[in-house]
């Protein structure tokens, strides 16, 4: 039993609210807020179920939707509901005590009384119809928490403000503009600085609702002053970014009232298309449930997409990513969802994810020149890539219908047999090896010179590697000395000196001797002319290697394959992995670790009735998860240097070989892969 200054709320402290099934499909419940007047009384209410067809056509009743931040869940408090006791967060608590009238039963949808949180069955019915609550109440609350007297002074200020009347227009009697000079700090520092601001389910509340308002302790004003009021402002006094979370909520609400509300023809939208933008601008939000980073925003979004995407919170979280990526893949193709795994490299990837599942939290970016074309038709990657995979239709190249598993065709390039550190090689040169002279970089020169000195064996187990590449590449056509003049000046200018010891060195190498010895073709030297076969061989291997260190990125090593060919990889490649091409973008492979997991008959089955249906070769079942993607190609090196126009990736030493690679989750399950 609660008392305050001889008002009386009888509550059965020993009972604890049971919440009852709802039945109607739109069936929700509403709090009936008793009134009050005092902060400090407990909240009493009554908690009673309704639809929302009632009110969508009922002039006569309404529901006011209350938005706010959940806060710290382990921090409740205990509110009365229909005479039992129900514990909510302290901020709900809050909020409530400063909504309620002092006079009239208010009716109130707030998520935290009105859904029964730890029935997983009612979340999910009451999520998904999150947006048409909003979209019904005839207004919206938006409570960011207690108010100070500084607070108060400036929201005062904004609600002095001119109104918009009906049909959004404003007055011209008031400028906006200068309104809140000399009051940034405060709201920069209390009022924008809010948790709810950065709460992931609050665009959505905020863009479906009829008439929100702003809520700072007991002052409440209308959204559209609160936001011209702080957008408007042309002080220098704010800080980069501080209204950017804002601004970005009021543009959007804006184009998304404007979009509802046209009669015109507006193109379909990409499916996926808006999703995907919402998602990588508000991957940071705050949210207690990853999941909720896909279902905050389902809203927002086409009908036909959201059908798409069912809300279930008994999925784990790599069950719902592992969802959102087959969408994709059916949308976008899988040259696009590959071009974003290689930039999902984040530590905080969750190690539950399969390895072709795209981690949603994630930072991506999905543009043009990642994908290797032009986008010059205005209409914005998702929908161009949509448009492509239409017209091109990588289907066949990969089949997802296993759950947990895509299965994906491409070459075997070969596999890793040593790893070749950043430690063991020449430390990397800069700018363009064609437009400099290299002889006068007397810093190239010192580290060259300081590395073929080397005798440890990290340094010489590097060398061996980088010889067995570099007498795999095509000579050029033609007089190496001509073909190379501009970058290649006579050992005889300045520099030369230390140039011809490094060459006087290098021919001592018993990795030279052999390898001019296994090689017949003369050619293979470089050039015929003043200067000697180990010379010329020399020189060539210099000039090969300074272009290989060119290209070299210093994020991560490189590795050597068994056949000879040399890629980069990261720090995570180990030996023993595949390197293989998909062809999926103009610049990536994968890397590929060898799976314990074993696909059942049932599954080998689907996969090779998907390839064959979509008339793909299908060879062996060999089981991988990706190590890693990397964007540079196997053969970007030799086209880079110009050894050749066009090198074959099923060179001579290059050992090709059509694979169906499996890509699974890493998860197991009595010893099955499900």
């Amino acid at each position: 039993m609660l008392r305050r200054h001889g008002q009386t709320v009888v509550m059965d402290v020993h009972g604890v609210y049971q919440y009852s099934e709802l039945k109607e499909k739109d069936a929700i419940r509403l709090i009936h807020l008793q009134p009050c007047e005092d902060l400090e009384m407990g909240v009493e209410c009554y908690l009673k179920d309704a639809t929302l067809a009632e009110y969508r056509n009922d002039i006569g009743d309404y529901y006011i939707a209350l938005s706010y931040a959940w806060g710290d869940q382990s921090d409740t408090r205990s509110i009365s509901v229909n005479g039992k006791r129900l514990e909510i967060t302290a901020s709900l608590d809050s909020a409530l005590r400063h909504i309620r009238d002092h006079r009239r039963v208010l009716h109130i949808w707030a998520d935290g009384v009105c859904i029964n949180q730890k029935n997983t069955h009612d979340r999910n019915r009451q999520v998904r119809l999150m947006g048409d609550i909003y979209s019904s109440a005839l207004y919206t609350v938006i409570f960011l928490g207690l108010s100070s007297p500084q607070c108060d002074s400036v929201m005062q200020l904004m609600a002095s403000a001119t109104q918009p009347s009906i049909g959004g227009k404003e007055g011209s009697d008031i400028t906006f503009g200068n309104l809140l000079d000399g009051r940034e700090a405060i709201v920069e520092e209390e009022i924008l600085s809010r948790p709810w601001f950065t709460r992931v389910w609050i665009l959505q509340e905020l863009v479906l609702s009829q008439n929100p308002w702003i809520q700072l302790g007991k002052f409440r004003i209308k959204w559209l002053p609160f936001c011209r009021s702080i957008l408007s402002s042309k002080s220098s006094l704010w800080r980069p970014e501080s209204r950017a979370v804002l601004k970005h909520m009021s543009e959007f609400r804006t184009k998304f009232v404007v979009t509802s509300q046209s009669n015109s023809e507006a193109p379909q939208e990409v499916p996926g298309e808006t999703l995907f933008d919402l998602l990588q601008k508000r991957k940071d939000c705050g949210l207690s449930n990853p999941r909720d980073l896909i279902y905050a925003h389902l809203g927002l979004i086409d009908a036909g997409t959201r059908k798409m995407v069912p809300i279930d919170y008994d999925k784990t979280i790599a069950q719902v990513y592992e969802d959102m990526t087959r969408l994709y893949l059916q949308w976008l193709g899988v040259k696009a969802m590959v071009s974003l795994l290689v930039q999902d490299k984040t530590e905080r990837r969750p190690p539950s994810l399969p390895s072709w599942v795209l981690d949603w939290s994630s930072q991506f970016q999905l543009s043009g020149s990642l994908l290797g074309f032009k986008d010059s038709s205005g209409l914005g990657p998702p929908r161009i890539l949509y448009q492509m995979h239409q017209r091109v239709k990588d289907r066949g190249l990969v089949s997802v219908d296993v759950p947990h598993i895509m299965a994906i065709c491409g070459w075997h390039k070969g596999t890793i047999e040593s790893i070749i550190p950043m430690s063991s090689l020449p430390k990397k040169i800069s700018g363009a090896f064609a437009q400099y002279d290299p002889l006068t970089d007397q810093t190239m020169i010192l580290s060259l010179l300081d590395w073929v000195s080397r005798i440890d064996n990290e340094a010489l187990h590097a060398r061996r590697l980088l010889i067995a590449f570099i007498t795999t590449i095509p000579p050029l056509e033609g007089d190496l000395e001509t073909k190379t003049r501009i970058g290649w000046p006579n050992i005889g200018a300045p520099g030369g000196t230390r140039f011809t010891q490094i060459i006087s060195i290098m021919s001592m190498w018993p990795e030279i001797t052999s390898a001019m010895l296994a090689t017949t073709d003369r050619t293979m030297f470089g050039f015929i002319g003043s200067k000697g076969r180990k010379e010329s061989f020399i020189i060539r291997y210099i000039r090969i290697l300074l272009a290989i260190l060119q290209l070299h990125n210093d994020s991560g090593p490189m590795a050597a394959l068994n056949t000879s060919l040399l890629v980069q990889v990261s720090s995570s490649a180990r030996t023993g992995d595949y390197v293989a091409d998909f062809h999926l973008t103009n610049d990536s492979f994968a890397i590929l670790r060898p799976h314990d997991a074993i696909l059942s008959k049932k599954e080998e089955s689907s996969i090779r009735k998907d390839f064959e249906r979509h008339n793909s070769v299908y060879s062996s079942c060999t089981l991988f998860q990706i190590a890693d993607l990397l964007q540079l190609a196997l053969n970007q090196w030799r086209r880079r240097i110009a050894i050749t126009a066009d090198v074959s990736a099923r060179g001579t030493k290059c050992t090709v070989e059509r694979i169906g690679a499996y890509l699974p989750s890493i998860e197991h399950h009595g010893g099955r892969l499900r």
